[in-house]
């Protein structure tokens, strides 16, 4: 029994370092994506907000949130021929398939979901990925926050990142500032992906019931049970670089870890050989 003991123990011992030894290591302690800097406007000029990424590694697709003062400024559309107001799509990473690109002037909230296609390779290093358009229309101080930071390689595995929050002030004068415009990609290079969205039947199923208590009966067949879909989870759509963007990535998660199952199968070989040989 307590060469059964140590032996159990040995191997348990092997197959930690072999996991240890065979996960994915990122280069990166964390990449960070924002406003880098405070910002300075004049009232009713247009400035560029650029939300850009700094240190990472293998950026494939992201979804971002940024919230802003919409009683001290407004965002412009970056995008006229679709109806709504967007951002503008930086450098950084390659037009791809759009899920969300949207400013909701109400509520002073941004949001950007989008990922690259095949054949474009996964980014590394610092850039800008969207710019924001604003305008300012009172005297005051806007925190530009992000509220919402995921990033995700090539084969859809979350990037370590922290968001930079920042500021703008606006002004009610200061210096005319002439820059260059921030490069950002042509809009019609871009695919949008429809939004869900609730249909009337689904609305309707969403609406409570009333109960209506009846007798009990004996059912003359089987009941059947049927499901209703209710609420379904968006994540960033990432494409694989061998794959058909339009049909849908489906992995076993055995077949993605095959070399844990092949370590396990190894370790409960050597002990059986092990416990065979010490009886």
């Amino acid at each position: 029994m307590r060469n059964m003991t140590k032996a159990f123990n040995f191997i348990l011992v092997l197959f930690s370092f072999a996991l240890a030894g065979l996960q994915p290591v990122r280069a990166q302690a964390g990449a960070q994506i924002g406003v880098l800097q405070p910002l300075t406007a004049v009232s009713d000029v247009l400035i560029e907000v650029p939300i850009q990424v700094v240190d990472v590694t293998d950026l494939y697709a992201v979804d971002l949130e940024l919230t802003f003062d919409p009683n001290v400024v407004t965002a412009e559309d970056a995008d006229p021929t679709n109806p709504g107001v967007q951002l503008g799509i930086g450098s950084f990473l390659d037009a791809g398939l759009v899920l969300y690109n949207e400013v909701d002037n109400q509520q002073g909230i941004a949001r950007f979901v989008m990922t690259q296609v095949n054949p474009s390779e996964p980014k590394s290093g610092s850039g800008i990925v969207v710019v924001l358009y604003l305008k300012g229309v009172q005297v005051g101080k806007s925190a530009l926050l992000m509220t919402n930071v995921q990033l995700a390689d090539r084969t859809g595995v979350e990037i370590p990142a922290s968001g930079v929050n920042s500021t703008l002030t606006v002004a009610a004068t200061g210096p005319t500032v002439s820059a260059t415009a921030i490069p950002v990609v042509n809009p019609t290079a871009v695919v949008w992906l429809p939004t869900p969205a609730l249909t009337q039947a689904s609305q309707a199923s969403l609406e409570p019931q009333p109960i209506i208590q009846t007798s009990p009966t004996v059912p003359s067949e089987s009941p059947t049970l049927q499901a209703t879909q209710v609420e379904q989870k968006q994540i960033i759509p990432a494409v694989a670089a061998n794959e058909d963007p339009a049909k849908p990535h489906v992995t076993s998660w055995l077949v993605e870890h095959w070399w844990i199952v092949l370590i396990a199968a190894g370790l409960v070989a050597g002990l059986g050989i092990y416990l065979y040989r010490t009886r």
